[in-house]
């Protein structure tokens, strides 16, 4: 059994968000014909999937990127993606930094498509504490009951809290926590969503109690170059010939890339605990294991700007533009800038 302190045990964290009653959003009308032509064969296809998910398929990985207001990026084509009726049900969802926030619905699948839309569109939020706050009112007992359910079939969810002077690096297992089913547990969950915005929240490996939660590692070159945004990938994970599927909640630029491959050393990525690396890194891993590997990044040239740190109307912006992309099944590539095996 798992203890919680007094004030964890009188969180409240899982109540129903005051979103309003009107509703906030309604699926976006196509804007183009080629648009309206993938609107009308998604519907079709989404019958077939149900089909197909009664037999089964490949294993299929998501890792979503930190990216702070480029989360919306993640957050639109997943939805999007749903759409279409070819988004598999993820047998591991990573998630570092602020994608946090969206790693728990996308965990769940369609179940999750509503949550994710309130919150890039519904929330009431004025900056990014009550952004957490909303995004953690939409875990209710259903979205846990979900998590926790496809924990114990053996699927996996693990965020990672980014470090600053404050605090190291730590990576939750989330879905291990929701199949606790205890007070304690679904209130560090909450605790956890809400530090992946505030770097100088702390929250202790040993919080659980239960080993849910480790320190880890940034990948040694990433801290120094950069390479667009940090991934989460744990020690020994293996996706054989599954899918892995990526999505860069950032701009990724070729010299970065190939900077990162002039001083990268192998010898990095065998070091134990070093979780966080670069979407190139794992574009490798997955290659080397014979995986289909998927990658979608936020456009270099794409007319979106934001006006200040947290900027409600850029997060609604690049949530529909993703998602009309999303919807029509684009954005996906098969190698990264700098790379040209495919």
């Amino acid at each position: 059994m798992w203890a919680a302190s007094p004030a964890m045990a009188q969180d409240a964290p899982f109540s129903a968000p005051a979103f309003g009653a009107a509703p906030c959003w309604e699926s976006a009308q196509p804007a183009t014909v080629e648009e309206s032509g993938h609107v009308l064969a998604n519907a079709e296809q989404r019958q077939v999937r149900r089909v197909s998910l009664a037999r089964g398929g490949k294993a299929a990985v998501l890792a979503l990127s930190a990216g702070e207001m480029r989360i919306a990026y993640a957050a639109g084509l997943l939805v999007g993606w749903g759409e279409t009726g070819l988004r598999p049900d993820f047998s591991v969802v990573t998630a570092a930094g602020k994608s946090a926030l969206l790693a728990p619905f996308a965990f769940v699948g369609d179940l999750g498509d509503k949550p994710i839309t309130m919150l890039m569109n519904c929330a009431d939020a004025s900056g990014w504490s009550q952004f957490a706050d909303e995004a953690v009112a939409l875990l209710d007992a259903d979205i846990l009951g979900a998590i926790a359910r496809r924990h114990r079939a053996g699927a996996r969810l693990l965020v990672a809290l980014p470090g600053s002077p404050a605090r190291q690096e730590t990576v939750w297992d989330i879905g291990a926590l929701a199949a606790a089913g205890d007070n304690a547990s679904h209130a560090l969950i909450a605790r956890i969503l809400k530090a992946s915005i505030d770097l100088e929240a702390l929250v202790p490996p040993e919080a659980s109690g239960h080993g849910a939660g480790r320190l880890v590692e940034r990948n040694r070159v990433f801290r120094e170059v950069g390479t667009g945004e940090a991934f989460l990938w744990p020690d020994g994970m293996a996706v054989g010939s599954g899918m892995v599927h990526l999505i860069h909640n950032g701009v990724l630029f070729p010299d970065e890339s190939d900077e990162f491959l002039t001083r990268f050393k192998p010898a990095d990525e065998d070091k134990p605990g070093v979780w966080l690396v670069p979407g190139l890194v794992l574009f490798k891993k997955g290659q080397a294991a014979h995986a289909q590997v998927r990658f979608a990044s936020v456009r270099p040239n794409l007319n979106l700007a934001a006006q200040r740190t947290f900027d409600p109307a850029y997060l609604k912006g690049l949530y529909l533009w993703a998602f009309r992309q999303g919807r029509m099944g684009k954005e996906w590539r098969t190698r990264l800038p700098s790379l040209s095996a495919p």
